[in-house]
């Protein structure tokens, strides 16, 4: 049944009503890019007039030195037979209003053939606000990292203090307990055997105590990460696991000194020791590898485990403190943090980090 006249009317009227009332920038530009058709929003975001515009290429609404590439872009699209495409890819298309002023908008652009040339439909949006609101976002986030890398600095300063602190101090007090306690159990009398068992009972909870403040000095800050750097430090670190836990930790790094700045070595130091704990308490794993590699400017570091594994999309909830702080400290360093896991067959961490060549010498 042909469509009356009437209707075709009333369905021409409600679509150039939609055009005119939408929010966003329309025009209509015929085979030249000529502009045919602009609706209200468009005479609004350019600052132009409609008469002004009509007749016009839609070059007058394009900063000069984007004329060609413009120009090029449309004709290469309506060449290609696509319906509907975003203009510019994922770059910007920036646009000039009538004072002068250029800004970012989102573009899409539509064709159709028309007595076998192109017609184009273009939309238009202003997208100032959304760009500000990007730079607002990505200086925050670089204020926060800066605030977050100050704060782990001043965290593992504290961290030395105070490992040096019970190394130094409380570990002399305690030696010198222990060597006042043993002349004092040499100048009991043999008679005294009761005192003699209670100095010697004394004497091995000193000994306890000597050991328990050696090991919480390490844990604070290992002396071989100041000392010697990250990989010896990261030697000790496995054997102590390894004894401790009677898990099989074995470490493959590059030959020769790794000499890295504290901030990179210290962070990296400390997501392996998180690492390894997590080993302990969640994957009933028997072997655990440790992998560091340097290539060009960049720094790998992989953990892995022969353990039960994890669902990986556990790992991104916020109560898993442990992985969170991980990914942060990653991120202070400007690297990447991933991890990846299958039921059964055991866990991947792999922290991805930027180094300069300076400090990356082997």
């Amino acid at each position: 049944m042909p469509i009356q006249t009437n209707d075709l009317q009333k369905s021409e009227r409600r679509l150039a009503a939609m055009i005119e009332t939408t929010t966003d920038a329309i025009l209509m530009l015929d085979s030249e890019q000529t502009i045919t058709l602009v609706n209200r929003a468009a005479e609004h975001l350019f600052g132009y007039s409609r008469e002004s515009l009509m007749g016009n290429t839609i070059d007058i609404l394009i900063p000069l030195r984007f004329h060609g590439a413009h120009r090029e872009h449309v004709d290469h699209f309506g060449k290609t037979g696509s319906s509907m495409r975003r203009m510019g890819g994922d770059a910007n298309v920036i646009g000039r209003r009538a004072s002068g002023e250029e800004f970012p908008i989102e573009a899409s652009i539509s064709h159709l053939i028309e007595d076998g040339k192109p017609v184009y439909t273009v939309i238009l949006r202003d997208i100032t606000e959304r760009k500000q609101a990007q730079r607002d976002l990505e200086t925050s986030r670089e204020h926060l990292r800066n605030l977050y890398e100050g704060l782990q600095t001043i965290r593992e300063e504290e961290r030395k203090r105070i490992a040096r602190e019970l190394h130094d101090d409380l570990g002399q007090i305690l030696g010198a307990i222990r060597i006042d306690l043993t002349l004092l159990k040499n100048a009991l009398p043999a008679g005294k055997a009761k005192l003699i068992k209670n100095a010697e009972g004394i004497d091995s909870l000193l000994l306890a105590a000597i050991l328990s403040v050696r090991r919480l000095s390490s844990d604070l800050r290992p002396r071989p990460l100041d000392d010697l750097g990250l990989v010896p430090a990261l030697q000790m670190l496995a054997e102590e696991f390894s004894q401790r836990h009677n898990i099989s930790c074995s470490i493959e790094a590059p030959l020769g000194e790794l000499p890295l700045p504290d901030r990179v070595a210290s962070p990296l130091f400390r997501m392996v020791q998180e690492s390894l704990n997590n080993v302990v308490k969640h994957a009933d794993a028997t072997q655990v590898e440790i992998a560091i590699s340097v290539s060009s400017d960049v720094l790998l570091l992989q953990i892995a485990d022969n353990g039960k594994g994890l669902n990986v999309s556990d790992a991104r909830k916020s109560d898993s403190f442990g992985l969170i702080g991980m990914r942060e400290r990653a991120w202070a360093m400007g690297g990447i943090f991933n991890i990846a896991s299958e039921r059964g067959v055991g866990t991947t961490v792999q922290i991805t980090v930027p180094i300069t060549i300076e400090t990356s010498a082997i």
